[in-house]
């Protein structure tokens, strides 16, 4: 095994997971590719090292099974950091909403109803 054979796994992983989350209104694919694949060639690096140590005898089954877990917890925090970003977009995209329905309203009554 390599760290491009663990890259490659984790990265084909988020593409078929963002794939299946796709919406009609957002990319996830596209997202994925953008921020999380780039950090996934560390990850990858990082579990070839665990997995090689482990076989070597340097890491115990114990060991390496906690690191591989702060490995996965570290691409569970790449996914977040990419919601909240989607958040924030989406955010701005209610804040507008919101603002030309009160523009709206308020042409429409001819004062100021909702600000």
């Amino acid at each position: 095994m390599s760290a491009d054979y663990f890259t490659n796994v984790l990265q084909h992983g988020a593409q078929v997971g963002a794939t299946q989350a796709s919406t009609a209104g957002r990319n996830l694919l596209h997202d994925i590719q953008v921020f999380v694949v780039p950090h996934l060639g560390d990850v990858g690096i990082q579990m070839d090292s665990i997995v090689e140590k482990q076989r070597a005898g340097i890491y115990s089954d114990v060991t390496a099974r906690a690191l591989i877990n702060l490995q996965l917890q570290t691409i569970q925090t790449l996914l977040e950091q990419m919601v909240s970003l989607a958040a924030q977009e989406f955010q701005i995209i209610i804040n507008a909403i919101v603002a030309a329905l009160n523009n709206a309203v308020n042409g429409a009554l001819g004062f100021v109803l909702l600000a």
